[in-house]
C-alpha cells in the first residue's frame, strides 16, 4: 500500500540509520551476510523499527500506531503463531540497500495483511454472501472470481471494498426449506462436488465454492501478476486445470481426490512464493 504525504514528511524526518540509540545499519548487514533470516533476527527487526522515532509516530490508514502493531507482531512470533514467510518482502528491502520509504512501505504492506481482518475486502464479499443468505433468505449459487469485485483502497461503497455481482442464478428460500436439485450453475472449477453430483445447493456448498475461488487465485491467478509470479514458472500441468474437464461426475471425482489430506499438499504446491504465507489459511 502507497504511503500517504504525512507519513512520507515522518519518515524522511527520522531516517533509521540516524537513530542515537540502536545500529540499524548493523543488524541491516548481518541480514545481508545470513544466507536466512532466522526467528530473532526478524524479532530484532521489529524491535528496531518499534523503538525507531519513526516507528513512533506513524499511523496506519485505520489510525493504529505502527508501533503498536509491530509490538503485537513481535509477541505473535514468540508464541509462535505467524508465518515466518510474511516476512520475506520485509526482509528483501532491508537486504537490498532499499530507502527507509521502501522499508516503511513493505511494513505497512505486512500491518494490512495481519490486519485484514478488520478491513478486508474477501472478508467484505463473505459478509455479504452471509447477508444475502440471513436477511434475505437468498443462496448465491454462483461464485467465481468473475462475481466477486475488489476495489481499490481508495474506493469503498458504503465502506466496503468487496462485492458480489450478477445475483441472477441465486435462489430464494421458502422458509427453512432448501433450493432442489438440478442442473449446476456457474463455471465448474468453482461449484461444490455434490452439487456436481446434482445434490441440492444449500448454503454450505457457496462456501466450499469460497475455497475453490481462494484456491484457484493463488495457484493459477496469482501466476499472471508480476509482483507475485515474478521470475518462477506456473505449473505447465496444473492439477486446478482438471476441474474444467469432463462431466459434472468425473470433475467432482477429481476435485473430491485433490481434497483429500494426501492431494491436498500437492494443489497448495502450485502456490508461488509470494503466496506462501497464505496457505495456512487453507
Amino acid at each position: 500500500m502507497a504511503l500517504d504525504e504525512n507519513q512520507i514528511a515522518i519518515i524522511v524526518a527520522n531516517p533509521l540509520d540516524h537513530a542515537p540509540y540502536h545500529d540499524f545499519g548493523k543488524h541491516r548487514r548481518r541480514l545481508q551476510e545470513s544466507d536466512e533470516a532466522r526467528d530473532q533476527d526478524i524479532v530484532m527487526l521489529l524491535v528496531l523499527l518499534f523503538c525507531s522515532t519513526a516507528g513512533s509516530r506513524l499511523v496506519t490508514p485505520s489510525n493504529r500506531g505502527f508501533s503498536d502493531f509491530l509490538y503485537d507482531l513481535c509477541m505473535r512470533l514468540f508464541d509462535r503463531k505467524v508465518d515466518m514467510e510474511i516476512f520475506k518482502p520485509l526482509i528483501d528491502v532491508i537486504v537490498t540497500d532499499s530507502p527507509d520509504i521502501d522499508i516503511w512501505a513493505a511494513t505497512l504492506d505486512l500491518i494490512e495483511l495481519m490486519e485484514g481482518a478488520t478491513n478486508n475486502p474477501a472478508l467484505d464479499a463473505t459478509r455479504a454472501h452471509q447477508s444475502l443468505y440471513t436477511l434475505g433468505g437468498i443462496i448465491y449459487c454462483d461464485l467465481s472470481p468473475d462475481n466477486i469485485i475488489i476495489t481499490n483502497s481508495e474506493t469503498t461503497v458504503d465502506g466496503f471494498k468487496g462485492m458480489l455481482m450478477d445475483p441472477d442464478p441465486a435462489k430464494v428460500m421458502d422458509g427453512a426449506a432448501r433450493s432442489g436439485a438440478q442442473q449446476p450453475t456457474g463455471m465448474t472449477e468453482f461449484i461444490a462436488v455434490e452439487v456436481l453430483r446434482r445434490g441440492e445447493h444449500t448454503y454450505r456448498h457457496d462456501l466450499e465454492s469460497f475455497l475453490y475461488v481462494f484456491l484457484w487465485m493463488c495457484a493459477r491467478a496469482a501466476w499472471t501478476k508480476p509482483n507475485l509470479g515474478g521470475e518462477e514458472r506456473a505449473p505447465e500441468n496444473s492439477l486446478l486445470l482438471r476441474w474444467a474437464k469432463g462431466d459434472f461426475k468425473a470433475i467432482a471425482d477429481t476435485k473430491l481426490f485433490h481434497m483429500t489430506p494426501n492431494s491436498f499438499p500437492d494443489v497448495l504446491a502450485e502456490f508461488p512464493r509470494a503466496c506462501h504465507s497464505v496457505k495456512p489459511l487453507c
